[in-house]
């Protein structure tokens, strides 16, 4: 049976730095069905330096400064992750966080079953040998790298036990055109060895496509989540809300259950129907015994509880063994 995929809804910053917003935001992946609930974790300060510009959708999200954007939303403190950390216990769904500097490492690490790398850190070393010294699973998004990058990567997480790359497209949000879902079987190909998943920036309007991914052999799938898929700025924009999560969740499930296995021989559900509809070798007409049995005192009928169809010639010129009246099934021993 193929794994249900491990979903994660990626809160992020779509709290906007209210607390109880955020405990609320937890409450709603959990009632969609998500697995973890994941945060992310920085201060502007150390993440862009003040001449950081924009890379995203600027009639979407209007601040063209990077500092200013994420410094609007670093509010948290450590103790409040360790109250969304509670939370997420309480709501029997995983507290995930993202860490964008050692610092923030240093914040989570204590709370998280594993570790996020986010695409735009693949290359952030401090953070890497961080990360890799928790001994911690790692699940690291490949958003605008190169194979030669992503090659590297794999080879600085050897050690990490369960280790997962995600497809990622590094643009906010993603066209359709350029979700380019088929690198997902790709790394499956280069990676037989790791699991692989993706990381998603499409919009909602796009939720088949993430359960085209998980059909593609996506074993996680991080989504952005939100409580408002019309606020402003930030994330918004190209989340899923509950609805949209569950309805992913639902069809994720149902696609596990419709899996099943490989036909080796007949499935159990369709033995009663292979004997109602398969058919067994009929009389056409009243056959008296010593009669030699031909086409036209023989035929093919269900259901297939007789001499199965596939012996009809082989029951050809052979002599009935006793009187037999019409459309009845030809008894195995005529066939010896």
């Amino acid at each position: 049976m193929i794994e249900k995929p491990f979903i994660i809804a990626e809160i992020g910053v779509n709290h906007e730095c209210s607390l109880d917003r955020a405990l609320k935001l937890i409450d709603l992946a959990a009632e969609g069905g998500a697995d973890a609930a994941k945060f992310q974790t920085y201060k502007a300060k150390d993440l862009a330096r003040k001449d950081s510009p924009a890379y995203w959708d600027l009639s979407k999200e209007k601040t063209t400064s990077q500092r200013e954007l994420f410094k609007k939303f670093d509010c948290f403190l450590e103790k409040d992750y360790e109250r969304l950390y509670e939370h997420c216990l309480k709501r029997n769904i995983e507290f995930m966080s993202t860490p964008f500097s050692g610092g923030a490492f240093d914040w989570i690490n204590p709370l998280v079953k594993r570790h996020k790398l986010s695409s735009s850190d693949l290359t952030n070393v401090e953070l890497i040998e961080k990360i890799k010294s928790s001994k911690k699973p790692v699940i690291a998004s490949t958003g605008a790298a190169n194979m030669k990058e992503i090659r590297q990567l794999v080879k600085t997480f050897s050690c990490v036990n369960n280790f997962t790359l995600l497809h990622c497209m590094l643009s906010y949000p993603t066209s359709l055109k350029d979700a380019n879902l088929s690198n997902i079987i790709y790394l499956k190909e280069q990676f037989p060895d790791i699991k692989i998943g993706y990381s998603d920036h499409l919009t909602s309007n796009y939720v088949h496509a993430l359960f085209s991914a998980y059909i593609m052999g996506a074993s996680v799938i991080e989504t952005h989540f939100t409580d408002n898929k019309e606020g402003l700025g930030n994330d918004h924009y190209h989340a899923l809300d509950v609805y949209d999560l569950k309805k992913l969740v639902s069809w994720c499930d149902d696609f596990q259950k419709a899996y099943g296995t490989p036909r080796s021989n007949v499935y159990e559900c369709e033995k009663q129907s292979r004997l109602q509809a398969r058919r067994s070798v009929t009389s056409s007409v009243k056959i008296k015994s010593g009669e030699l049995l031909t086409k036209e005192n023989i035929t093919l009928k269900r259901p297939g509880d007789g001499i199965p169809a596939i012996k009809y010639y082989d029951l050809l010129g052979k002599k009935a063994l006793h009187d037999i009246e019409e459309d009845q099934k030809i008894p195995d021993n005529w066939l010896i």
